[in-house]
């Protein structure tokens, strides 16, 4: 008689001769990637941008935070530049920082946080003016 090989397939994982049931690693991993979901997410859902309000072009302009940098770059009189989602929480505070025109690099701190009412989603607004002056706005975002 001539011995077959069969192949199946079950819901089972076999660890050194032991069979363990795969439902019970389903729940803890789900329940793990659940996890890692909330804990990671800021826990707010924000935009930040930056309007240039002075009468001549800004360049290297950027939003610098706790590891992250906002897009901006260039932004002539009256642009806006936005990113949105920044994946770390609303900061305290913020540096604001730009060049102009004559190559002059400028930083300004920011408060945030304490602008911040509880609105569910919001747009950080950092408003540079011809004084070299930053202003920041909250406002809803939707």
């Amino acid at each position: 008689m001539q011995q077959r090989n069969m192949c199946y397939q079950t819901n089972s994982l076999s660890i050194v001769g032991k069979r363990i049931e795969m439902k019970f690693f389903t729940i803890p991993i789900l329940l793990l990637f659940l996890f890692s979901l909330t804990c990671c997410s800021s826990g707010q859902d924000y935009m930040v941008s930056i309007v240039n309000l002075s009468a001549s072009t800004i360049n290297d302009a950027h939003v610098i935070y706790d590891g992250f940098v906002s897009v901006g770059g260039v932004i002539p009189t009256g642009g806006v530049s936005s990113h949105l989602s920044p994946e770390v929480p609303i900061p305290i505070k913020a540096i604001v920082q730009w060049r102009t025109q004559d190559g002059e690099l400028h930083k300004k701190e920011a408060e945030v946080k304490k602008l911040i009412q509880k609105i569910d989603r919001v747009e950080i607004i950092f408003e540079i003016a011809d004084n070299n002056q930053v202003t920041v706005k909250i406002e809803p975002w939707e």
